[in-house]
């Protein structure tokens, strides 16, 4: 085991570099619609044969909480992040913040730290990759 605490695979790096014209990665709805105190979910869905490493982050966690905000997505694999929408400043607008990259298969363990993960990530200045979403408030009045 190495000092990041991860196995370390013989011949994989630790973030291997991500092709320009990457398509493995996708996020759905690319529109959030969001009601006040309820909630929402974005799907995340891994397609590549690489481990993603992910995080999203939003505009105010005073207006929005975001179960499990991070996390490492294995190949082939999905996950549901689901989004809880404050009754507070009703008039803001809202948008998220996607940011991944690939990680070798040596994060793929059952207690991988994503936090240290993405420390590592930026002590070595990987290149990450981002998608935003915009966010639409459905108030209560609209069916």
């Amino acid at each position: 085991m190495s000092e990041s605490g991860a196995n370390e695979a013989i011949g994989m790096e630790e973030f291997p570099r991500m092709p320009k014209n990457y398509t493995g990665f996708h996020v759905l709805p690319s529109i959030i619609i969001l009601k006040l105190d309820h909630s929402s979910a974005i799907t995340l869905r891994n397609t590549s044969s690489y481990p993603i490493l992910y995080k999203i982050k939003c505009t105010s966690n005073r207006r929005i909480s975001i179960l499990d905000c991070a996390g490492i997505l294995f190949p082939k694999h999905e996950t549901v992040v689901l989004i809880y929408r404050h009754d507070c400043e009703v008039n803001a607008t809202d948008q998220f913040l996607v940011l991944y990259t690939m990680v070798g298969m040596q994060w793929c363990i059952a207690d991988a730290n994503v936090l240290l993960c993405w420390q590592r990530a930026k002590a070595q200045q990987v290149p990450i990759k981002s998608v935003i979403l915009t966010a639409k408030l459905k108030k209560p009045d609209e069916s």
